[in-house]
């Protein structure tokens, strides 16, 4: 892989911005998440806490109810003796990571349908489902598509990765919804197919172990 292509490509899983925060826990205080994906959130929280510090993280959102073990790894002070913080998911129990996963695809799901993006796509449940945890990068490059194997989901620029495993029929679908869809469209497509291969890689995790510490 060249340099210039590790710069396009998104090596961590990207974030959803809420516009309207979602209310709930962070460190047994009253919180607001505003930003949140299956590796992290953006937390604005009561209960001041250090960069290092775990506390768990708790919502009810789409009606599931999540729990996850979080770690701060930026934090600020705003208004009101609150804090904003990237956390880190450490761990969480299997349901709590099938949970965030369905609230996840239900919130972008309802965003690509007012954006009006085809969704006759994918089984969420089924279809993306990587076997072996391999997936394929289509890059779309001067008008045309290109694909290459890949062992981590690494989003392109121009582009999705999904796994080795979809179906062309849905693929085909993939790429006229990213040629027809605005920058922010494209986005949440490549959100949706990450959302279906997070599980094949533990994120989040559901064993707990020292995280890798990673910018938000």
């Amino acid at each position: 892989m060249t340099d210039s292509s590790r710069r396009v490509e998104r090596r961590e899983f990207q974030r959803l911005l809420l516009g309207d925060p979602v209310e709930g826990s962070f460190a047994a205080g009253p919180a607001r998440i505003v930003e949140i994906g299956v590796s992290g959130a953006r937390v604005e929280h009561a209960v001041p806490l250090a960069v290092g510090a775990n506390a768990a993280l708790q919502l009810v959102w789409f009606a599931e109810s999540i729990q996850l073990d979080a770690q701060v790894v930026r934090t600020e002070p705003i208004a009101d003796g609150w804090s904003r913080s990237g956390v880190l998911f450490v761990s969480a129990e299997t349901s709590a990571a099938g949970a965030l996963r369905r609230a996840l695809s239900a919130s972008v799901t309802a965003l690509l349908i007012r954006k009006q993006v085809d969704l006759n796509l994918v089984d969420f449940d089924d279809t993306l489902r990587p076997r072996d945890a391999q997936f394929i990068c289509y890059s779309f490059e001067d008008g045309v598509w290109k694909k290459r194997r890949a062992w981590l989901p690494e989003q392109p620029e121009s582009g999705f990765t999904v796994a080795i495993s979809e179906d062309r029929a849905d693929v085909r679908r993939l790429c006229r919804s990213w040629e027809q869809s605005d920058p922010e469209g494209r986005r949440l497509l490549r959100l949706f197919c990450e959302l279906s291969i997070s599980d094949a890689m533990n994120v989040p995790r559901s064993n707990a172990r020292p995280p890798t510490m990673e910018p938000l």
